[in-house]
């Protein structure tokens, strides 16, 4: 074979060869962004979910049902977190007992101050990073992101992203009383003040939305009325359709708008009470067909895993209930026989 042969066979070989990497490249890099996109998308749901337990979000679009859910959470949150502190708070005090023998009592309280005012600057540093990240997700929009074609600095995104949505995941968790095992007293504290900032949010937007319930209950009744004369024009659905407005005075045409404003307020608020309603009216639903089930009711149609749960709730309750005769039974000195 000729040299020049042999030189046209290796030119095809490395050829093909920068070809097969620049594919697998190419592929890799793919696959990269497909894995930044998604976790990119399930960091924004831990997000707006994290703004809901913190009472950040204002709470649009968020049903009544919704509201009483977030509450549940949240107060379940508080209690484990605040059985957890009393705890850690006793075990705090036994430990404290004996290094304020040793190294005094100035130097406890010294200690306790700092411990205490980290975790509290750790607190700030959350809701400042979780408004931050609510500022940029909301500025974003829909701009294309462009991703790098350097492999590292791929998989450092990717590092950096598993960790976020790892960060958010433990907060959301920690606000509704989970994985808080390990926690020491003041971190315990401060989660407990975040988690009551949370609830009363929460509760406070329960409250505006009763509260309007109620004044469109009574608007409805007839307990409050609004009259506003309609004008004197021939071709009025016309106008309000938008269809003729040919020749209207500027006062004329400011009457017209607030009538539209006044109707579309109206309309407004019977969506929102009918909206309401509803949801009360599943909500009411729920609980009933919860409460038949939990005393042994209404049990055709569940599945399995529906009758094993319902079966470990009901064995809490019970034991529950047990625990509260026996503790009854022991302070008022009586046998089991004379309850």
């Amino acid at each position: 074979m000729s040299k020049s042969c042999e030189c046209e066979c290796e030119c095809e070989y490395e050829y093909e060869y920068e070809c097969s990497r620049s594919s697998k490249q190419q592929q890799q890099r793919l696959q990269d962004i497909q894995v930044i996109e998604e976790l990119q998308e399930e960091i924004t749901l831990l997000q707006i979910y994290n703004e809901k337990l913190n009472g950040d979000d204002d709470y649009c679009g968020v049903s009544y049902t919704e509201l009483l859910e977030l509450e549940s959470l949240l107060r379940q949150g508080f209690c484990s977190v605040e059985e957890l502190h009393e705890k850690a708070l006793d075990e705090l005090r036994v430990a404290q007992a004996t290094e304020c023998d040793l190294m005094g009592n100035e130097w406890v309280s010294k200690t306790e101050e700092e411990d205490f005012g980290y975790h509290w600057g750790l607190g700030k540093r959350r809701r400042a990073l979780r408004l931050k990240a609510r500022e940029l997700r909301l500025s974003a929009g829909d701009s294309p992101q462009e991703h790098s074609r350097d492999p590292d600095i791929r998989k450092e995104v990717i590092d950096s992203l598993k960790s976020e949505k790892e960060r958010l995941r433990l907060w959301n968790q920690r606000m509704i009383g989970k994985e808080i095992d390990g926690m020491g007293c003041h971190e315990l504290r401060v989660f407990s003040l975040d988690i009551q900032r949370g609830l009363g949010n929460v509760r406070n937007k329960i409250r505006r939305n009763e509260d309007y319930v109620i004044q469109v209950t009574k608007h409805a009744n007839g307990e409050s009325s609004f009259c506003h004369p309609l004008p004197p024009w021939p071709t009025f659905d016309s106008k309000l359709n938008g269809d003729d407005l040919c020749g209207l005075s500027y006062t004329e045409l400011q009457e017209l708008e607030s009538l539209l404003l006044q109707g579309m307020a109206s309309v407004s608020g019977e969506i929102e009470k009918m909206s309401v309603i509803e949801s009360l009216k599943r909500e009411k639903e729920r609980l009933w067909l919860w409460n038949q089930r939990m005393i042994g009711e209404e049990l055709d149609g569940m599945v399995y895993h529906e009758l094993t749960m319902f079966h470990f709730e009901i064995g809490c309750g019970l034991t529950k209930v047990r625990q509260e005769k026996a503790r009854i039974r022991q302070t008022n000195g009586t046998s089991p026989g004379q309850i």
